[in-house]
């Protein structure tokens, strides 16, 4: 069985790693932590909220807000539900249809 470890700084993911090992070491006097981590692997540049215990994705935009529900970037105006592709317009904070 692989385990899954993820090396934190300042509440950043900055590396990431599988070990047979279950009691991969920390390095005495380093100012970075590795974790033991179940689930999806986070990316590098992702942060750790050590009180809800979660990983968050880097955030897309300023004017979206995170969901501890849905563990995601929600933003302020929802997407439409239409079929269509649309972009995220930061400065007009809509979303703009894309055309083929």
């Amino acid at each position: 069985m692989m385990y899954k470890f993820i090396k934190i700084e300042n509440n950043i993911v900055v590396d990431t790693r599988e070990d047979s090992n279950k009691f991969f070491p920390n390095v005495i006097g380093e100012e970075s932590l590795w974790i033991l981590h179940e689930g999806d692997m986070p990316g590098i540049g992702y942060t750790y909220d050590y009180e809800l215990k979660k990983f968050k994705c880097p955030q897309p935009y300023i004017s979206w807000i995170w969901n501890n529900d849905i563990n995601a970037w929600q933003p302020p105006v929802p997407h439409p539900n239409d079929g269509n592709i649309y972009n995220w317009n930061e400065e007009t904070q809509t979303w703009d249809l894309i055309n083929d």
